[in-house]
């Protein structure tokens, strides 16, 4: 367990990196559920609604953007305490504006559409025409987006737990675990070289999981998936 050396306490690094790992990955996609969930149905009722209720959602974005997204959650946990619940819904609310931006876009094309118009035609109720006819067409997008997200929300989550606001001690992130070690840069480099360097992987590996899940959840591009398998094969 003391293959990558251990910290200025003797614990093992390879545990703390896997625990650490834990913690990272569960934050964010808290963070990401919460965001993609509640901006997404906030984007869609946004889109599909005629009254000021869509002007409304769509201030209310404005207003979140308008702020730098660190900024906020710089202030807001500095405020409160941190901790794993405040951190979780900071970073969601801080991103939900993607999610309602691409939402409400995606709905007004597709409310246009013949076959909304005829199941309105056929008596569908709102609720049925946004759950079961619009949100379904919208979903392939905003996962692509949670996917892409996922990482900036890593990263996010690293620089507040680096500042001494977020995952406070005895629980450890990767972030943390950054700021612990930069104090013994010249006697130590890995404490703080290795958790760097799993979030520089991990972020890179969404960037490219993205990618791939928005050609395979686009039925346009889908093809280019089964030209490589069948070249593959």
């Amino acid at each position: 367990m003391y293959i990558l050396g251990a910290d200025a306490l003797g614990r093992s690094m390879v545990a703390r990196l896997i625990v650490a790992s834990q913690n990272t990955m569960a934050i964010a996609a808290s963070a990401v559920a919460f965001s993609m969930i509640v901006g997404g149905t906030l984007g869609l009722i946004s889109g599909y609604s005629r009254s000021w209720i869509s002007g409304a959602i769509m201030r209310f974005a404005d207003i979140i953007m308008s702020f730098p997204s660190l900024l906020i959650a710089v202030v807001i946990l500095y405020i409160f305490e941190p901790g794993v619940f405040n951190l979780v819904l900071v970073l969601g609310v801080t991103r939900m504006p993607i999610y309602m931006r691409t939402a409400r876009a995606e709905v007004l094309e597709i409310r246009e559409r013949l076959f909304v118009s005829a199941a309105y035609v056929m008596g569908a109720s709102k609720f049925r025409l946004i759950g079961r006819h619009i949100a379904p067409l919208v979903l392939p997008t905003l996962t692509t987006i949670a996917t892409l997200d996922f990482a900036f929300v890593m990263l996010g989550e690293s620089a507040l737990s680096f500042l001494g606001i977020g995952i406070q001690p005895p629980e450890i992130t990767w972030g943390l675990m950054v700021a612990q070690g930069r104090n013994y840069l010249q006697s130590a480099w890995w404490l703080a070289f290795l958790p760097g360097l799993f979030i520089m992987f991990s972020t890179l590996s969404l960037n490219l999981l993205s990618g791939w899940v928005r050609i395979a959840l686009d039925p346009v591009q889908r093809w280019r998936l089964e030209v490589n398998g069948g070249n593959n094969e």
